[in-house]
């Protein structure tokens, strides 16, 4: 028992990036952080270009507290079903990453909101304008846990605060066994120092503790190196981003101060080594791989959200030219009994096709349309099909 609550508790109360579950109620959405889509459209034409052989190539960039979640974004994450091929080693200045092979096995969405959306016992901790220092900019909502009823987590909330300065995680907040029990980081987790630029090196510590009802105190130690080892371009399936890569070594001790002991039980984990690549208003990172003892644990990336249904393959149907001038044209394998969709970056409707009985073959008058990305989406009772068309005049 004392090795599951070792193992679960990081979960949990570690994650910088929370939300390890899957997609949430049912929600659909389009690329990227909802809120900020607007900010996005030109720079999508740009960095969407790369895509069909265009030439646009991207300066060094700077990272700062712009760049970062702001309240009521949401990302779009997908977790990668196949490391074969990944390989985070390979950097430098002016580098380019193709990620473009990247396949999902599962994905889910982050949402941040306001702190006020967290229990009220939370919000005097991380909302409280009498302790400016841990006013919290927003919060993420993680999962609920319970380990075979001997510890229940639930109303788990991760608060972070971004300044000029700083992005840090500030506390979390969950109900043990059915108690609030806010924490806070003291010293807080510094996750990034800004300005972040090429050849940065900074590192932080934090820790906390956590009282466990009827069990003990539970307290983690967390050591932070962050390097900023590369800058460049990264392709992934999503498409092609200015970014910036920032490698981060992290060492964490457990400890844990039961009751019936009287003294505390400390496990050091093994380092933990995350990359993450950084772009502008991206909001989280674009890509993270995750590596422990040398080996790949996870790799995830912001892309195009599918959502609950299933995906069909590449051969239910097929859209070409693409990128398309004056028309787009769609082949079905079998005559299609659902909705065809052309959707813009913002996931609006630009056209819907009617469907025309036992007709396999339609087209899309793409004459009239904005040079850029779009997304063809063909839904039915089987599934659901994305593909991803540009329009260049």
């Amino acid at each position: 028992m004392l090795l599951t609550f070792f193992g679960c508790m990081p979960t949990l109360l570690n994650a910088a990036y929370p939300f390890a579950g899957e997609e949430r109620d049912g929600r659909k959405t389009l690329p990227l952080k909802i809120s900020k889509q607007k900010r996005f459209m030109k720079k999508w034409v740009v960095l969407w270009a790369t895509l069909v052989g265009s030439t646009t190539t991207f300066g060094q960039i700077t990272i700062t507290d712009a760049d970062m979640p702001e309240v009521n974004d949401v990302f779009n994450i997908s977790v990668a079903s196949d490391f074969t091929n990944v390989d985070p080693s390979q950097t430098g200045a002016n580098y380019t990453w193709d990620f473009s092979f990247l396949t999902y096995a599962t994905q889910r969405q982050d949402e941040y909101v306001p702190p006020s959306d967290a229990p009220i016992a939370y919000e005097w901790f991380f909302n409280n304008p009498l302790a400016p220092a841990y006013m919290a900019s927003y919060a993420t909502i993680g999962d609920d846990i319970d380990i075979f009823g001997f510890l229940t987590m639930t109303n788990n909330f991760q608060f972070f605060q971004n300044d000029a300065d700083e992005y840090e995680m500030v506390g979390f907040g969950a109900n043990i066994n059915g108690i609030p029990a806010p924490v806070r980081y003291n010293p807080k987790d510094v996750i990034y120092q800004f300005p972040m630029n090429y050849g940065n090196i900074d590192s932080s510590y934090a820790e906390y503790t956590l009282g466990v009802p009827g069990i003990g105190d539970y307290s983690q130690y967390i050591w932070r190196n962050n390097e900023v080892d590369g800058w460049g371009e990264l392709t992934l399936p999503l498409g092609t981003f200015p970014t910036l890569r920032v490698k981060t070594e992290l060492n964490l001790i457990d400890s844990l101060d039961l009751d019936t002991l009287g003294f505390p039980l400390g496990l050091t984990r093994p380092t933990t080594i995350e990359y993450k690549w950084l772009g502008v208003e991206t909001g989280v990172p674009l890509l993270t791989i995750t590596e422990s003892f040398g080996v790949i644990t996870n790799v995830e990336y912001q892309d195009f959200f599918v959502g609950v249904e299933e995906v069909l393959g590449d051969e239910a149907f097929a859209a070409y030219p693409n990128p398309a001038n004056t028309y787009l044209s769609i082949a079905f394998q079998e005559a299609p009994n659902g909705t065809i969709q052309l959707l813009d970056l913002e996931g609006r409707a630009i056209v819907t096709l009617p469907l025309r009985p036992n007709a396999k073959n339609y087209r899309i008058n793409t004459s009239t349309l904005a040079n850029g990305t779009y997304v063809l989406r063909f839904t039915s009772k089987e599934g659901v099909g994305m593909r991803k068309v540009v329009v260049a005049h």
